[in-house]
C-alpha cells in the first residue's frame, strides 16, 4: 500500500472554549495554514465551520479540551485536517513548478468546532442565544470579516484570491450575501460547482476528484491573471 502523504504546512490559530450547559464549547478564529515563513498572504478561504479542528501539539491541549486549567484562550499549531489536506493539495498543485510561499487565511461563518454539519446551525444558534442571555459577546463566535461588509471587502482587495466551498443547505442566507459581496472580486474567486450550481466544501474535493480539478483550474487562471 503506498503510504500516506505527511504534510509540512502546519495550522496556526487561537483557541478559545466557554464552560456553557456543562459542556466544553470549543471556538477557533484567526486561522491560517502556513507554507513557509513568509509574512506575506497567499490567499483566503472561506467556509462554513471548523469540522474537526484539534491542537494536538499544544502542551496543555488535553486539559484546555476538557475544560480543566484556568486558561480560556490559546494559540498554537495544528495539524490539518481533511479539509485542510485538500486545500494545500490544490494551492500546491496550482503553483507548481513553484512552492508556494506565505499563509492561506482561513475564514468561517461559524467559529464552533463541530465535525457534524447537520448540527451546526442548531449549535450556533443556541450558543448566539446563550451569550446574549448572559450579556456576552456574540462577536467570538464568527470571524468578523465574513460578517462585516467593510471588513470583507478590504480582506479581498487584499488577498490575492479568495477560495469559497460551503455545506449544503446550511447558513443559507449568509451563504447568499457572502456570494453577494464577493460577486467584485469575481476575478478572484475559486471554486467547485455541483450540478445544482452550489459551491462545493472543500471536504468533498477528495472524495470526487472533479471538483478538485475544477478548483485548481480556477486557481491556476486566477494566478496567472495575477501575475500578469
Amino acid at each position: 500500500m503506498p503510504k500516506a502523504r505527511v504534510y509540512k504546512e502546519q495550522v496556526v490559530a487561537e483557541m478559545r472554549r466557554l464552560k456553557l450547559e456543562q459542556r466544553i464549547v470549543l471556538l477557533r478564529t484567526r486561522t491560517k495554514i502556513i507554507f513557509s515563513k513568509d509574512d506575506v498572504m497567499l490567499g483566503t478561504v472561506i467556509m462554513t465551520n471548523p469540522g474537526s479542528f484539534k491542537m494536538g501539539r499544544h502542551l496543555q491541549w488535553d486539559d484546555f479540551s476538557k475544560g480543566k486549567g484556568n486558561q480560556d484562550i490559546i494559540q498554537g499549531i495544528g495539524t490539518p485536517d481533511t479539509t485542510m489536506q485538500n486545500l494545500i493539495e490544490v494551492i500546491l498543485k496550482a503553483f507548481e513548478p513553484n512552492y508556494p510561499k506565505g499563509y492561506l487565511s482561513v475564514l468561517n461563518i461559524t467559529a464552533l468546532v463541530e465535525p457534524d454539519g447537520e448540527k451546526i446551525v442548531s449549535y450556533h444558534g443556541k450558543m448566539l442565544e446563550e451569550l446574549q442571555r448572559l450579556g456576552n459577546d456574540t462577536s467570538i463566535l464568527y470571524d468578523s470579516e465574513v460578517y462585516h461588509k467593510d471588513m470583507f471587502q478590504q480582506h479581498c482587495e487584499y488577498s490575492p484570491f479568495i477560495m469559497m466551498g460551503f455545506l449544503n443547505d446550511i447558513f443559507h442566507g449568509e451563504v447568499l450575501r457572502i456570494r453577494e459581496w464577493s460577486k467584485h472580486y469575481e476575478s478572484k474567486l475559486v471554486f467547485a460547482l455541483d450540478k445544482q450550481g452550489r459551491l462545493v466544501h472543500p471536504f468533498c474535493w477528495r472524495l470526487k476528484p472533479e471538483y478538485k480539478e475544477q478548483a485548481i483550474k480556477r486557481l491556476k487562471a486566477v494566478l496567472q491573471n495575477g501575475s500578469g
